[in-house]
Parts: C-alpha cells; structure tokens; sequence
C-alpha cells in the first residue's frame, strides 16, 4: 500500500552497490498480502543490491503492479548464477520452493497455524533452504517445528508509518459503490435490488465506520464477525454505525456466478434470519493501492475476526495510518499487538477442521476462535470510549508495530540477514 518502486532505496540517498544478486521468486505483481511484501523487500533490497524478480502464480486479471526490478524465469538463474553471487529468496509457500544450485537460497513463507502439511513435504522442503527469512516470531517458531535446524533470521514485512492521517480524501479514490444491508434481505430476493451507495457518500455521512478487510477464507473467520456485529447491533439499538467488509473471493470455495448471494447463504448458515437488523455494508469491487489507502484512513476503526495470520497486514496498515484495531492476538499478530492492549480480542487454540478449507491446511491445524462475546465487546468498548482514549489507544500501538516493522526496523533486519550470506553460495540443501 505504498510505493515500492524504488521510493524506499532513494530515502537513503546513497549509491547501490551491486556485489550480489538477489531473485526474488514468488507472486510478486498481484494486490495481494504476499506479492506486496515481496515488493516491499525487493524495494529495500534494491538499496545494496542488484534485484530481479520471478513471477509465480500469475493470475492474469491480477499481475500488473510493477516490480521494482527486472522480470525474469527459473529457467534463467542458472545463468544467472555463473555470472554473479546470486541469492534465490523463495518468496512462497515451501510447496514451491527450489533450491537452485550454485545459489544462496532462502526460504520466505507466511504460514497461519501450528499444523505441518506432511503431505505437501514441507519439512523436507524447508530443509533445503540455506537460510529462512521468517516475517514473525510465530512463523519462526513454526519453521522450527518443522525440524529446520540451519539459520534462520527474524525479516518483517516493511511498513510505513508517519503517513498523513487526514480523513479528508479524494473522491475519485472512492468511486466505488457499497451493498448497503441495514437489514437481512429475504433469501429469495434479488441481488440485483438490493440498495447500493457510493463508497465516498457512506464515508462522508455522520456514521461510524468499523473497517473489516478480508476474503472468505474460513481462516478469516467472516461468520463469527458477522454474528458478533448482530450482537452489538442488538445492544446498541440507537447506534446508527456500519460495519463495512471490504470482500475479496480470493481462496473461497464453491462461489457461483452470484458471489453476494453465496454471502447471504454463509449469513443465513450462521443464524442471521430475514429482517434482522444489520448495519452491514459490502464493498467487493476491487480497489487499486491510492483507494484502498483511503479507505482505511477514513475509517474509524479495523476489525478483525481472524484465527490465525502469518503476519496481518490490513490490521498493522490501519495501526500504521492511526486508526484503532480491534483484533486478537495471536500467532503473527503478536508481533504488531502490545501484550495488554485494551482492544484485544480473547481468544482460545482449539484444533479443529474448518468448513470448506483450502486443502493445504492439515486435519491437525489448530486454530485461534474468538471467544463469544469477545469482539462484540470491543465492539461497545470502543463505541463509548473518548476521542483521547482512542488516540491513545491508536498511539500505543503504533509504538509497538513500527518498532517491529517500521522502515527502519525492517532495513536493518533485511541487510542483518543479507550479511549472512556466504561470500560465494553454498552447494543447494546446505
């Protein structure tokens, strides 16, 4: 969500030095969590090296953010290599990752839960790496777990922090339109009648906006938002605030040609019955990086519901921006929530399978569910707090997570770890 083609190496205003090579191997030209912080580190990598990148997973309706190298293929590191000290950051699940010959190779992967997909051979891909670049102390300790035994180097997602937190935005990076639900519409009706409002409208109205950004993941833990928000809603019958749910399809499965009514089903599946009040607004259009960096400005506060992140970076770039998360906290959470934040949201490890999850996820994966009646909470806690105690509560995490990945942070941990590279690569799997 900020600019990661060459912005950050010019900050420090020195020249290059281009004694190695670092390929960046992964999905590194889409909108999503992974390819925007691959280019966050190839940014600042390009500050003392020479940067390339290797597009993976190409979606084509979702790589066209620019990378702040050269493209170029598997197929071309191995020449790559003859000619230069060249480092492979393996930027992907470890399903993907190779280890190159006459390569440094690294493995750099967000994960969400304690369970080890065995039969994808993680551990013994894992193995393979010469180092591992965890983004959290949770994918650290996971990686551990895994039995890897060779180094390993603490590499957050860079974050900027300092941006101008002013609620005022353009309208032209708000022109999308929000399904606006006050209510449970009957199952049988249609999507098509259900009342839209223009994004920038619903943020320039007297409402409170609570801010969800996530997909229908079953991790993301969409329906227990959803039922937690009808319990606030019941005991705040006067409140007129909304909660928007910035959607993405993303990894969901069995969504049909009409993606809203798949929503209202997953709803009505959770309880929600037709006519309950809901003060729900569905904002599923995509929004470019200038959109989506206004859109959480203008909110008043992040929520989330997840049961587990690798890192969680819509709720560390509304902590960046000064607006109040309520969120748990819990696996790569941890690291950008202080112990004892008052807007926590409690919740138990429990190991249980989740409906309709990706299959790469083990029987076995342990999960963090919110506890009930947690978040809806947070929720009232946050509605009767003052504008000083949301500033303070904004301001206490931010000191947190910029001290975690702040620009500065995350330059030193990323040049720490290049300084353990040895001067000439090692024979692939160490």
């Amino acid at each position: 969500m900020f600019d990661t083609c060459g912005a950050l190496g010019r900050e420090q205003g020195g020249p290059a030095t281009r004694e190695r090579t670092f390929a960046i191997r992964g999905d590194i030209l889409s909108n999503n969590g992974y390819a925007r912080a691959a280019r966050a580190m190839a940014a600042i990598l390009c500050e003392r090296f020479r940067v390339v990148g290797v597009p993976l997973h190409v979606d084509p309706s979702d790589c066209s953010e620019p990378f702040p190298g050269d493209l170029v293929r598997d197929g071309d590191l191995g020449h790559m290599a003859q000619d230069a000290a060249l480092a492979v950051v393996n930027h992907t699940t470890p399903d993907h990752f190779v280890p190159f010959p006459d390569c440094w190779n690294v493995g750099a992967f967000y994960w969400e839960t304690r369970g080890i997909p065995r039969r994808f051979d993680w551990p013994e891909r894992i193995a393979a790496m010469d180092a591992i670049w965890a983004p959290t102390g949770f994918v650290a300790d996971f990686t551990r777990d895994c039995g890897y035994d060779g180094p390993m180097a603490l590499v957050p997602w860079p974050q900027r922090f300092g941006l101008p937190t002013a609620r005022r935005v353009p309208a032209a990076h708000l022109d999308q339109h929000v399904l606006l639900l006050e209510r449970m519409p009957p199952a049988e009706s249609e999507t098509a009648s259900w009342p839209t409002l223009p994004l920038s409208e619903l943020l320039d109205s007297p409402r409170e906006t609570f801010l969800a950004i996530q997909s229908l993941a079953p991790r993301k833990g969409l329906p227990v938002m959803v039922a937690e928000w009808c319990r606030f809603v019941a005991e705040t019958p006067e409140d007129d605030s909304i909660l928007l749910i910035k959607l993405a399809f993303r990894h969901a499965h069995g969504i049909g040609p009409d993606p809203r009514r798949h929503l209202l089903e997953i709803l009505g599946r959770y309880g929600v019955a037709a006519g309950q009040r809901l003060r729900i607004g569905i904002l599923d259009a995509h929004l470019d990086d200038a959109a989506l960096d206004a859109l959480v400005a203008r909110a008043d506060c992040l929520v989330s519901a997840s049961f587990g992140e690798g890192f969680g970076g819509p709720i560390v770039e509304a902590i960046a921006r000064d607006v109040p998360v309520i969120a748990p906290r819990h696996t790569g959470i941890a690291d950008l929530i202080p112990a004892g934040y008052p807007l926590q949201v409690a919740s138990d490890e429990r190991c249980v399978a989740l409906r309709d999850n990706m299959e790469i996820y083990p029987m076995s994966a342990t999960w963090h569910l919110p506890r009930p009646g947690a978040l809806a909470g947070r929720l009232l806690a946050f509605s009767r707090m003052s504008p000083e105690a949301r500033r303070s509560v904004a301001a206490q995490a931010r000191a947190h997570a910029e001290a975690f990945c702040g620009l500065d942070a995350a330059r030193e941990a990323i040049f720490a770890a290049t300084d353990a590279a040895p001067p000439s690569a090692p024979r692939a799997g160490r």
